[in-house]
């Protein structure tokens, strides 16, 4: 009899245990099912962002852009000597005017140009180049390095097809010497002013 009680016992336990631990009923959503995938976002490819910088940089000329070659005229024995140099396609007057100021990179070449001396404006029209430079190119210099200073400039210029003289303005006021000795620039002056510095 005890037999029989003890095995009804252990039936019992094990009903109890088993209705606790339960499988989930067929077709019933888990909570735990991971929300699906999303993918990340492609990245452009090289060729389009290639593409896109080309179309954001803005196309200058060829004809404005590209550099030509020119000659800066410095003074070498009294003499007016030249220099290899290449120039702005777009504006290579201002260009050369500028290099011209920074001095000679040749031994033995020099400026009579003070190294102080800044360009204001240039501008070309009906062959004539105008240029606006401020007082100190005016100074003195004694009378042949005044010559050659202006000879320097006026060289320097007029090789180029669009200008065939220069007329010098003094801080963008008519200018009618240069320095204490006066060489006359009260007009626009071509090459033929300074034969005599030729070489």
């Amino acid at each position: 009899m005890s037999r029989i009680l003890a095995a009804a016992g252990l039936a019992l336990l094990l009903a109890a245990c088993g209705s606790g631990s339960g499988s989930p009923l067929p077709g019933a959503a888990s909570s735990t099912a991971s929300a699906p995938a999303t993918a990340p976002p492609a990245s452009p490819s090289s060729a389009s962002v290639s593409a896109v910088a080309a179309a954001a940089t803005p196309r200058s000329s060829a004809a404005a852009a590209a550099a030509q070659p020119a000659q800066l005229y410095f003074e070498a024995d009294g003499k007016l000597v030249t220099e290899n140099t290449r120039v702005s396609g777009q504006d290579p007057a201002l260009d050369a005017l500028h290099q011209l100021l920074q001095g000679p990179k040749t031994a033995g070449h020099y400026t009579d140009i003070p190294n102080t001396v800044s360009v204001q404006d240039v501008s070309v029209k009906d062959g004539v180049a105008t240029v606006s430079l401020d007082r100190t190119f005016f100074a003195s210099g004694g009378s042949a390095g005044v010559q050659l200073r202006v000879a320097q400039v006026v060289f320097t210029l007029t090789q180029f097809p669009t200008v065939t003289s220069v007329q010098l303005l003094e801080e963008g006021q008519p200018a009618t010497v240069v320095g204490g000795e006066g060489f006359p620039v009260n007009r626009p002056l071509t090459r033929g002013s300074f034969s005599s510095l030729q070489a």
